[in-house]
């Protein structure tokens, strides 16, 4: 093998003291010799960059999948007569905040989720979804372990249905009820803290549509859930 001049443009091998290249006619680099055989040589950067933009290309595929390939909506739900059992707890709820009458109440999950579908099939409510979303809400339940929470929305988006996910701790603090974020993910793609974080602010808008759920919830003593089950509690008189 002898020393050649690789052409900087079509990669070409030439000859030692030639100054243009013998193909694309292309100004030669004095710097860019290298040991082999006259014709096209192998150019190991332009092969790592044409590798690592196949690469890129597989991630980014692989991600969008993830991020469209629904997920199941968590929880169990029930039917009408649990709606109006709910209904029945809600009112005394109001009553114990409005006398100050210290007691808890558990609502099941299957009772609560009953509730929320039957609130979205409301155009109204999903005019507001929508502008938090910026997608139509169709499905939304909650599954309920102790001390976490588990919320599930899903949205038609075209052909494609996109499910979202977040978990965490339920609270009420300095008088407002949150849902602190553990962990979200969109589809079957898990989200970074940060991400978590950003959907727990977009359900806490979205949850803002049950405006006077949301108003008696942040005057609670506290809010927990078991398996199945939320726990909540008022606050009593002061003695």
């Amino acid at each position: 093998m002898s020393s050649v001049i690789v052409c900087p443009q079509c990669h070409q091998g030439n000859e030692l003291g030639r100054i243009f290249c013998s193909r694309c006619g292309t100004k030669l680099d004095m710097t860019r010799m290298t040991r082999g055989n006259l014709g096209r040589s192998f150019d190991l950067p332009v092969f790592l960059r044409g590798a690592m933009r196949v690469v890129v290309c597989l991630v980014l595929l692989v991600l969008l999948l993830l991020l469209v390939w629904p997920t199941g909506l968590a929880g169990q739900r029930s039917g009408a007569d649990e709606v109006t059992a709910l209904l029945g707890q809600r009112q005394a709820l109001a009553h114990a905040v409005q006398d100050k009458q210290a007691i808890k109440l558990e609502v099941s999950e299957s009772a609560l989720n009953a509730y929320l579908a039957a609130t979205l099939k409301s155009a109204h409510s999903n005019e507001e979804a929508v502008s938090a979303w910026m997608l139509r809400l169709d499905e939304l339940q909650v599954a309920l372990r102790p001390e976490v929470v588990t919320v599930t929305a899903r949205s038609q988006w075209g052909p494609l249905e996109i499910t979202c996910e977040l978990s965490g701790a339920p609270k009420v603090a300095d008088g407002r009820f949150a849902v602190e974020a553990k962990s979200g993910r969109i589809g079957h793609l898990g989200l970074p803290r940060a991400g978590a974080d950003w959907m727990a602010a977009r359900m806490a808008v979205l949850f803002n549509r049950w405006s006077a759920d949301r108003e008696l919830l942040d005057q609670l003593a506290g809010v927990t859930t078991d398996t199945r089950t939320l726990v909540l509690a008022t606050k009593g008189a002061s003695p």
